[in-house]
């Protein structure tokens, strides 16, 4: 399982805590925690959140969709290992 790094990392350099952003998109803290630990993997879940990220993470939605792209790639490179 590979974690969502550049979420975790966009949360932290905007200096939020994972209760603050689940709070922000209506989730669990536990729920959100799932999505950066990669144990939620749909990106319909992720697409649906794109413009509170980029609000919240001060990224466009552009960069948001390419990051979530690459992990979904990387995911995929991985479970075929």
């Amino acid at each position: 399982m590979l974690r969502r790094e550049y979420l975790i990392e966009l949360r932290e350099n905007n200096g939020l805590s994972r209760q603050n952003v689940a709070a922000e998109l209506g989730l669990s803290s536990r729920y959100f925690k799932n999505v950066e630990e990669g144990k939620v993997l749909s990106t319909t879940v992720m697409t649906t959140y794109f413009i509170v990220f980029s609000r919240l993470y001060n990224v466009s939605v552009m960069d948001l969709s390419c990051l979530e792209t690459q992990y979904q790639l990387s995911r995929l490179r991985y479970e075929q290992e």
